[in-house]
């Protein structure tokens, strides 16, 4: 009586690795893709977010509260402060290291939210400014745009490489 080994032959195995790899080949450009169009996504979420809350913030609780990205760069991080207290009340976390950002110098480093809910700069006018927030390839962005009333809104823009020379870019 004959016996049979049980298993997969070493050209079965090496077929299913060749599919396996020609799979992973060709979806690997698409996840890449997801991968950086959803690390945007929450940048922007979350700068978005954060506005928002300050100008709410700020309107019930009758005080000014600042946003202020301390070194110029959103992509370092912020706080979230209300006039009166010591401590921020929220510090955003960096964003995804394949993103950098870039703005006016009226909203690079401190957005302040009045009672009224109006965006003011520290020198005591009216602050309005886009933050430019793009994937380090530069063909994704978004920019952040802040009205002089306060209120945000996003405007997708591809490609995002025409830089100024004030550009501030992750180490």
């Amino acid at each position: 009586m004959r016996t049979y080994r049980r298993g997969f032959s070493l050209i079965e195995l090496l077929v299913t690795l060749c599919v396996a790899c020609t799979l992973l080949s060709v979806s690997w450009p698409i996840a890449r893709d997801w991968i950086e169009r959803e690390e945007l996504r929450t940048g922007i979420r979350a700068i978005t977010s954060t506005l928002h809350m300050a100008r709410q913030q700020a309107v019930q609780s009758g005080r000014t509260v600042t946003v202020n990205t301390g070194d110029g760069n959103w992509h370092t991080g912020w706080t979230l402060q209300t006039q009166g207290e010591t401590e921020p009340s929220l510090i955003g976390n960096r964003l995804g290291k394949s993103l950098f950002s870039y703005s006016a110098s009226t909203v690079s480093k401190a957005i302040l939210y009045r009672s009224d809910g109006t965006a003011k700069h520290p020198s005591g006018a009216f602050q309005a400014g886009t933050i430019y927030l793009c994937n380090n390839a530069g063909h994704r962005g978004s920019a952040i745009i802040l009205a002089p009333s306060g209120r945000v809104r996003v405007e997708s823009m591809s490609p995002c490489k025409k830089l100024p020379q004030h550009a501030s870019t992750q180490p």
